[in-house]
């Protein structure tokens, strides 16, 4: 019987089993990934478009068309559509972020076929009614204008902007008055734009019905190849260490705090192990930020630090809402615990528990076929092979506190950081 009064021993993890996805393509040079699994009845398909916001011709375009695509069509409306869906025991949804879009259908193996029918008639037939746009247009508004009150809402646009500029698709925020901006036309010339094509890769994973090529083949048929949608985007400004944000809300409780820079990117022979810093500095419960400001002194409920990878830039953030009174000695211990990684090697425990958690991390998130087709396509559509995974664990394992010490420098000065505050001024 387990002894409940004693703690499980430390066990480090030695070896990772990394899937293997298998590869053939569409007579239209469409790369399919599969990641099988013939021991559950269900499959999951993705199709991965080139529709992320960085497309939109204009704000919440991308957003808009992304969430509407799936309500309705030229011959169901969305009450009818999600009927036939239902009666399938499939589930039919729209994926978006800032570099890509997806339409995504997991259905029981079986009923597939079916199922992909319903997919190709929103694919070909989608209609965006007006009266789903109105509903639609209506929640966000009032979402946004609840948001204006939140100082993590406001510090995160503030962050992102002063990061990206204003004219960067990854800097630019979408405005209240936006939200009546959009007009279904709008929609229709994005979605004929950045859907209406063949899809840059497709992902399967779960029991793959032997027929799933052809279906594949005869529901993209007469889809054209993908157009040249290389986006041009603005130059990022040099970053300007006199122009810390303050951004006053007397009213407010708490202030929010983001603290970071542009960063290295994924391809960068750095970036394993500053993830592996950022872990030890703030990417866990038992960070060293978490130990500083929650438990010590008590500003805050959390505080994490962490990498954003985006397909054409990369950036890394602290942040937490403190009480105003904390806001300064919150940014000066979040600096002294990064002078910490720089000037003092990290213990050997503490090196073996943090690398132990990110390996468990890396396996947790390849547990399964579905989890780890979300880590496929993360690398499909930022241009990394599955590799990638595997030269991140070789780092894990060979990389040392001097290294560690090394990449602080080389990537984490203080006077490059930008420093968003919202809230009461202190």
């Amino acid at each position: 019987m387990t002894n409940r009064h004693l703690a499980p021993e430390f066990q480090t993890i030695e070896h990772i089993n990394l899937p293997a996805p298998q590869r053939f393509n569409t007579s239209k040079g469409i790369p399919v990934y599969t990641l099988p699994d013939d021991q559950i009845e269900v499959l999951k398909l993705e199709l991965i478009y080139p529709g992320g916001i960085i497309y939109q011709p204009k704000n919440l375009v991308s957003r808009f068309t992304s969430e509407l695509i799936t309500e309705g069509t030229t011959h169901f409306n969305s009450f009818e559509l999600a009927e036939k869906i239902d009666s399938l025991g499939s589930y039919l949804f729209s994926g978006i972020d800032y570099d890509s879009s997806s339409l995504n259908l997991y259905s029981l193996s079986r009923n597939m076929e079916e199922s992909l029918n319903i997919l190709w008639e929103v694919l070909r037939h989608a209609h965006f009614p007006e009266d789903e746009l109105e509903t639609l247009r209506e929640k966000k508004k009032q979402d946004f204008q609840i948001n204006q009150n939140k100082v993590s809402f406001l510090a995160k646009r503030a962050f992102l902007t002063a990061l990206f500029g204003k004219n960067h698709p990854y800097g630019n925020q979408a405005e209240a008055a936006d939200y009546d901006q959009i007009q279904r036309k709008d929609l229709v010339q994005f979605f004929e734009s950045n859907y209406h094509q063949q899809p840059i890769a497709i992902v399967l994973a779960g029991k793959i019905p032997p027929q799933i090529n052809q279906w594949l083949e005869d529901g993209l048929a007469g889809f054209p190849n993908l157009s040249n949608l290389n986006q041009e985007l603005p130059t990022i400004p040099t970053f300007d260490a006199s122009k810390n944000i303050h951004l006053d809300k007397e009213e407010a409780l708490q202030t929010a705090l983001r603290i970071g820079k542009i960063s290295i990117d994924r391809n960068h022979p750095d970036y394993a192990g500053a993830q592996l810093l950022n872990l030890i500095y703030g990417g866990y419960f038992g960070s060293r930020l978490m130990k500083n400001i929650r438990e010590e002194k008590a500003y805050t409920y959390g505080i994490n630090s962490f990498f954003a990878p985006l397909k054409h830039a990369t950036y890394w953030c602290i942040s937490t809402e403190v009480g105003t009174a904390f806001t300064n000695d919150t940014i000066e211990q979040s600096f002294l615990e990064l002078r910490k990684l720089q000037n003092e090697a990290v213990s050997t425990a503490e090196l073996i528990r943090v690398k132990n958690y990110w390996k468990g991390r890396i396996q947790r998130n390849l547990d399964g076929v579905f989890t780890a087709s979300d880590q496929l396509k993360n690398l499909l559509i930022n241009d990394l092979d599955f590799d990638h995974i595997e030269r991140t664990i070789k780092t894990i394992d060979e990389i040392d506190s001097r290294q560690l010490m090394e990449i602080a420098n080389r990537h984490w000065d203080i006077d490059e950081l930008q420093v968003v505050t919202v809230g009461k001024k202190s």
